[in-house]
């Protein structure tokens, strides 16, 4: 890595004509030969336009499950035991569609439930 200070102009032109380009920190150091902690730092001191970046989103869009509501004593060994409703009125049901082999949900709810499809 090269630790030298930024005092070649030529140089913090082409770091600031990168930045705008959107080049990533790691890109710009890679190219500079130096460390990206070296490339933030510089950017930080020269006070360049922070970048927002947009995250995707962490949960894929789901469909919507459609309800078949069962009461959990109704419920065989393969249903889904997804709740359903309000626990604090008579609304309180279970899904009761098939499970997924191995899992207490449908394929539907374990798509909410767990981040794996697995």
């Amino acid at each position: 890595m090269h630790y030298s200070t930024w005092t070649d102009e030529a140089e913090t032109a082409r770091l600031v004509k990168m930045w705008n380009e959107g080049l990533s920190t790691g890109l710009i150091a890679e190219r500079f030969k130096r460390s990206r902690n070296a490339v933030i730092g510089k950017v930080n001191r020269m006070g360049l336009a922070k970048r927002v970046h947009q995250a995707a989103p962490y949960f894929p869009e789901r469909k919507p499950v459609i309800a078949c509501t069962s009461r959990l004593c109704d419920l065989g060994p393969h249903d889904c035991r997804w709740p359903e409703g309000d626990s604090r009125d008579s609304t309180l049901g279970f899904c009761g569609r098939p499970v997924k082999p191995g899992r207490p949900y449908c394929p539907e709810h374990c798509g909410v439930a767990y981040q794996c499809t697995a």
